[in-house]
């Protein structure tokens, strides 16, 4: 073989060796992500599956996430411990399950009657400041040992097994809720009730409560549609799901998979679950309705009431801790209390 032919032959082979070498050395990436809810919600779906898609392609397979369903490998208010301690590397949660770790998790989950609309929770979060809440609490987080990607809202409004003409009817009636949505049944004259989600049915089918005040998707997610009779339109407030790692797990990540990854969870939340709430919304509200479930529309009025139920909260839970209230103070800013 002719000497410069030989040369370039063995030129290819060393770039060859090369390349072959650089991809069995780069590092992949296994996580398990426990989920909050059933990985058939809308949060199990469209935002985290989404995300866990988005990571898949965009590291061309170099992080892979694995979605756990509800209680697999920790529950409800123990996933935050799970991430924490390195049990399990994601959680899939919502603040309200987190606010003993983390206090302004509870302002977070959001305030009853605290935005206009969904449009105005995502610019709170994503745009207002420079997404100055989001800094915020991911300080807070990394302080607990963990980091916050991305939060996603969804509504929180009445189900019951009562009619819901006017405030007066909440009266001494027990409903299941969390966060500060359980602290407006109280100033709403109601009896909050702490249960797991998955208990939600059998309490509503035995009359062990008279309804909840909690994320409309759970009408169909949970069939909620089956034991109750009323839902209340339109939704007297929002709350957030949140992604967040284990902080060691995260800081093994080189910086280029933790841009790829963070960004990932933000697009599921902004081009694929905002795009699509609403449609499933409308969707599984229709399919309650067809089941005999009665929509009730709650007038300006009583949403005015509601909404003064809700006032004395902002500074309740602004002083669980010195996070929460920056929390608050930039909410009441936004708002333009």
């Amino acid at each position: 073989m002719p000497k410069k032919l030989m040369m370039l032959a063995s030129v290819v082979l060393a770039l060859t060796l090369v390349v072959a070498g650089a991809a069995m050395a780069a590092p992949k990436y296994k996580w398990r992500a426990q989920v909050l809810t059933p990985l058939t919600s809308y949060m199990g779906t469209v935002y985290w599956g989404n995300w866990v898609k988005l990571v898949k392609e965009r590291t061309e397979g170099q992080v892979e996430i694995k979605l756990f369903p509800p209680g697999a490998i920790a529950k409800g208010k123990q996933i935050y411990a799970a991430v924490q301690n390195g049990a399990v590397e994601v959680g899939c949660s919502y603040g309200a399950y987190h606010s003993t770790e983390i206090p302004a998790a509870y302002a977070e989950y959001s305030i009853p009657m605290g935005f206009k609309d969904m449009n105005a929770v995502y610019d709170f979060y994503y745009k207002y400041k420079n997404g100055e809440a989001l800094k915020v609490l991911d300080k807070l987080y990394r302080e607990k040992g963990t980091t916050l990607l991305s939060v996603a809202a969804f509504t929180v409004g009445f189900m019951t097994k009562f009619p819901i003409n006017s405030i007066a009817d909440l009266k001494g009636k027990k409903l299941r809720a969390s966060g500060s949505y359980a602290a407006l049944l109280k100033n709403l004259g109601a009896a909050p009730v702490l249960l797991a989600s998955p208990e939600q049915y059998m309490a509503l089918q035995r009359g062990t409560i008279d309804g909840t005040l909690n994320p409309l998707y759970m009408a169909e997610t949970y069939k909620l549609k089956e034991v109750i009779k009323y839902i209340g339109v339109p939704p007297v407030g929002y709350g957030l799901g949140d992604t967040y790692v284990n902080l060691q797990t995260w800081n093994k990540l080189p910086a280029n998979l933790q841009k790829i990854v963070k960004q990932a969870a933000i697009d599921a939340a902004l081009e694929h679950y905002k795009v699509e709430y609403d449609k499933l919304e409308g969707r599984d509200i229709g399919r309650a309705k067809k089941a005999g479930v009665t929509i009730v529309n709650l007038t300006a009025a009583e949403l005015a009431n509601i909404r003064k139920a809700a006032e004395p909260l902002w500074e309740q839970v602004a002083a669980k801790s010195p996070g929460s209230k920056k929390i608050i103070d930039l909410m009441k800013e936004f708002a333009g209390k």
